[in-house]
């Protein structure tokens, strides 16, 4: 599942929402960008803002991860100097949230959607009949340049319905795009926003403007 978009759309507030929920079910979540040398740069924050304002009881914050008394858990990790060790980590997941989807590159993409299965006691429950989900992996990004890795293995096919109506799906991927123009206009006035989009829209290139505000790709450069 991939969720796109610019600036002030919400979608790490919607997808840490998610996360939350499913960990307070008993979930195991990764949380992992390309690049991400501390957990001051994951989304470890955010999960912890968005619990606090939904009101969800049972988590416990362990400065490393956040867990819940019915067995759920979240961690963090950095992919392109972990990449390989994760491959058996990330066997058994419930799901896996990547942000900043734009800089994932060719190997780690190859490398994890082979990773993220269901381990072999589960894949032996499902055999016996069992109702066993199969872990999600979820991306949300910005578009960088059309010759991201993202872009080109799954976001090419999507965009001609993108442009069209805002969502794609097939048997494999389901993309989602949201802006700021599907918030609510008191919110996003609200959060302060507004008056840097204005000042934006003012002395950005254009092109530059629609990458931030809109999420569309950014393939030029200054000149």
């Amino acid at each position: 599942k991939i969720i796109v978009g610019g600036r002030g759309s919400t979608k790490s507030t919607g997808i840490a929402d998610h996360v939350a929920v499913q960990m307070a079910a008993g979930k195991l979540w990764c949380c992992a960008r390309e690049h991400q040398n501390s957990i001051e740069e994951s989304v470890h924050r955010t999960l912890l803002e968005e619990i606090l304002r939904l009101g969800l009881p049972g988590f416990t914050d362990t400065k490393t991860s956040i867990t819940h008394v019915s067995g759920g858990r979240s961690f963090y990790k950095g992919l392109v100097r972990n990449i390989t060790s994760l491959k058996s980590t990330l066997s058994g997941i419930d799901g896996l949230w990547i942000e900043e989807g734009e800089d994932l590159s060719e190997n780690t993409l190859r490398v994890l959607t082979a990773s993220v299965r269901l381990n072999a006691t589960d894949t032996q429950r499902k055999m016996d009949g069992e109702d066993v989900s199969m872990p999600e992996i979820i991306i949300t990004m910005n578009r960088g340049a059309k010759s991201g890795a993202v872009a080109q293995k799954w976001l090419a096919r999507a965009e001609k319905d993108l442009e069209r109506c805002g969502y794609y799906e097939d048997d494999l991927i389901m993309v989602v795009e949201m802006n700021y123009t599907d918030m609510p206009d008191e919110w996003f006035k609200l959060s302060g926003l507004e008056s840097e989009r204005l000042d934006d829209l003012d002395k950005m290139s254009r092109a530059m403007y629609d990458h931030k505000w809109l999420g569309k790709y950014l393939d030029t450069v200054d000149g």
